[in-house]
């Protein structure tokens, strides 16, 4: 089932994960991601948990990070996270801490603070008008723009958005044309 909380966002606690039908986002796992991908997600997951969770995530952020960049990361991600609950467009949702599985809310998140690492921000409004209603937005991206900075300072660089490609080349459109 799904546990919903004050914000709307809600986890899943799913026993048999590749039988949830109620997750249809969930297409990549876990392990395919990068380093600064888990350890973002990682945290993010222990952050709407909330306690002893979010007390292990400020602790994570302290061993893999400096100081100074892991207080300012877990700030940031505590706003990010409030930011998102209090501006969402629909429910979002986030995985359990221990889940090998990744929703499409939490590949969205990843994806925003990679294309601020990479300075694509025509792509980083278009995910976070995705996520958030107009709103929420300035607070979300001022969020997210400090953690894409805490976390390539620390060594966390995440993938840069990818463009998409046109499935016909130009050639292929022109013999399509003659044919």
């Amino acid at each position: 089932g799904v546990q919903t909380c004050a914000l709307p966002i809600c986890e899943e606690f799913s026993v048999s994960e590749s039988r949830d039908q109620s997750f249809r986002g969930a297409v990549r796992r876990w392990p395919d991601f990068c380093r600064g991908e888990r350890f973002m997600i990682g945290a993010l997951r222990r952050w709407l948990r909330g306690g002893e969770d979010w007390q292990r995530a400020i602790r994570d952020a302290g061993r893999h990070l400096k100081p100074a960049l892991a207080m300012s990361f877990t700030n940031a991600l505590n706003s990010l996270g409030e930011g998102l609950g209090g501006g969402a467009r629909r429910m979002l949702r986030l995985r359990t801490p221990l889940s090998n599985h990744v929703s499409a809310d939490e590949r969205a998140i990843i994806a925003l603070v990679g294309a601020i690492q990479h300075d694509r921000f025509e792509h980083a409004h278009a995910l976070l008008n995705y996520l958030v209603q107009d709103h929420a937005g300035r607070t979300v991206m001022i969020h997210a723009v400090t953690i894409a900075k805490t976390m390539a300072k620390g060594g966390f660089n995440l993938a840069a958005p990818v463009a998409h490609r046109p499935i016909w080349t130009p050639d292929q459109i022109r013999l399509r044309a003659i044919a």
